[in-house]
């Protein structure tokens, strides 16, 4: 039986996380995106 992917958290969507959550992301993992400019958190 195959283990549901989990869904993860990411607190933070400046320069370094913007990159670190796309490979989450590209990886397959579901994400909820946490961070205090939201324009930052678009892709």
């Amino acid at each position: 039986m195959k283990t549901p992917t989990p869904t993860l958290g990411f607190i933070g969507t400046g320069v370094m996380g913007a990159s670190m959550a796309g490979h989450l992301l590209r990886g397959g993992y579901p994400l909820h995106l946490t961070t205090r400019t939201q324009a930052k958190a678009q892709p």
